[in-house]
């Protein structure tokens, strides 16, 4: 396969994702939710966060404890979906300001106290 045949196969998949654009409704809340998830999941395993897949699913989806999880853990988890909220509203602004920028950092590295249910 050529370099070109794999732009010409990029340009192609662009198109059929600019036919189900814009998102909106249900179909754009499932695509937050999915990659507020996943993207905290990743990047707390990437920072050594003991958490595992359903265990971060239940902190955020349920607002459980894990019992006998690291409280850190579970802050770290809580406080990235926090700073991920932070940022939702700018990016459907299409616009980001330096003080969305102090904010989203604020919000990633502070801990929070949130008021769990045990699971």
């Amino acid at each position: 396969m050529q370099f070109s045949d794999r732009i010409d196969d990029a340009d192609k998949l662009q198109e059929e994702i600019d036919r189900h654009l814009p998102l909106t409704g249900q179909a754009l809340n499932l695509m937050r939710e999915h990659f507020r998830l996943r993207l905290t999941w990743a990047s707390g395993a990437l920072e050594g966060n003991r958490l595992s897949w359903e265990e971060t699913r239940a902190v955020l989806e349920k607002g459980s404890t894990i019992e006998g999880g690291p409280l850190e853990d579970q802050l770290e988890v809580i406080g990235h979906a926090e700073a991920f909220d932070t940022m939702w509203e700018p990016i459907r602004r299409a616009e980001i300001t330096e003080p969305d920028i102090r904010n989203y950092h604020s919000s990633a590295s502070r801990g929070s106290v949130c008021p769990f249910k045990s699971a």
